[in-house]
């Protein structure tokens, strides 16, 4: 038998962000339920990006130099307190701090590179820019415009941290009630209510902690829509693929892992296609993750914090990859906590409003 749960707080999401949101609201003293995204939204690759998919320099364009500036320096504060998870809870999580690519596809794009090296040096971040040829030259890739290595990125096993924080989460005291029911979840003044295949979940607030969850969430429909696609694909012997890597254009991203390259791609870049453009080192036969479809902001940043209108409060990622998730939380946790949202302005899910409800 079923039977309906009632709560303070429900989260929708059971990742590493959902997750953390539910154990510090558990150990505040609140009842919280966490319910699984529907669809359900595959694992990200492990990266933990040392800034946005973004050349600095174009970052420096569009918000100044104390904007960029901003959003680098908490990318590394959110890959710091990845790193001290990773110390605190147990398990094989594969944390390797070998540095990470972005990759450029356009003589455009490789001179915003070439043109943020400097920049980020002169800010502390450091890094080596690549062009074409020197890629090459270094990895069995074909056809990118150029490339840079930060110094600071890593990698891990997205899914055994996942797991790690769902323990962490039920050992706070946190209830998981299972996926959500598609279309089933219903916002008023009075509170949120959803079903799930263990019966009925309902508390005064939610906190949507999945990008996956978006498209069946009301007030998110007019977000960017994406659809996400994966595959595991199995490498010619002693091929050397930059890991992790990321293209700058944000079509495309892998790890490597065990032999073989972990890839997820967006929109209608498709697997073939890339092989041949830029991965002639990929062999077949690939095994294929279901797509996932994902409703993002438009300008490539997380949306975090209370929505304007609704009990909703936001704690979603600005793309698949960890670099965000443990800020998300908090900031989330803190707007519940205090009522007052201390996410920075320019990630305020109330910025894009209008867009949104």
């Amino acid at each position: 038998m079923t039977r309906p749960r009632s709560a303070d707080v429900l989260v929708v999401g059971n990742g590493l962000t959902g997750c953390l949101v539910a154990a510090e609201l558990a150990r505040a003293g609140r009842r919280v339920v966490v319910v699984a995204a529907a669809p359900p939204e595959p694992p990200p690759l492990g990266l933990v990006p040392s800034g946005p998919t973004l050349a600095y320099a174009e970052a420096v364009l569009r918000w100044g130099p104390d904007g960029a500036r901003e959003l680098w320096s908490l990318q590394r504060d959110a890959q710091a307190e990845l790193r001290r998870l990773t110390g605190l809870w147990r398990g094989d999580l594969a944390w390797r701090a070998a540095g990470g690519f972005l990759l450029a596809r356009t003589r455009a794009e490789g001179a915003a590179l070439a043109d943020s090296e400097d920049m980020l040096r002169a800010e502390g971040f450091a890094g080596e820019f690549l062009d074409g040829y020197m890629l090459e030259a270094r990895f069995d890739l074909r056809a990118f415009a150029a490339g840079y290595w930060a110094e600071e990125e890593a990698e891990l096993d997205a899914r055994a941290l996942a797991d790690a924080a769902a323990a962490a989460a039920h050992d706070a005291g946190v209830t998981f009630a299972g996926a959500m029911r598609p279309g089933q979840f219903e916002v008023s003044p009075e509170g949120v209510r959803t079903e799930t295949g263990e019966g009925s979940a309902r508390a005064a607030v939610a906190v949507v902690a999945s990008a996956a969850a978006v498209e069946v969430l009301p007030g998110f429909e007019r977000l960017a829509a994406a659809e996400r696609h994966g595959i595991k694909a199995p490498l010619r012997p002693e091929a050397s693929v930059p890991s992790p890597a990321r293209a700058l254009d944000g079509r495309f991203a892998w790890t490597l892992r065990r032999g073989s390259l972990e890839l997820e791609f967006f929109g209608s870049t498709d697997a073939e296609a890339l092989r041949a453009e830029h991965l002639p080192v990929l062999t077949g036969p690939y095994e294929t993750v279901e797509a996932s479809p994902l409703r993002l902001s438009g300008d490539g940043l997380p949306l975090v914090g209370p929505v304007p209108g609704v009990p909703l409060v936001a704690a979603l990622p600005a793309g698949p990859d960890l670099g965000w998730m443990p800020l998300l939380a908090r900031w989330a946790v803190s707007s519940l906590l205090t009522g007052r949202d201390a996410t920075p302005a320019r990630l305020r899910a109330a910025r894009t409003a209008s867009a949104m409800l």
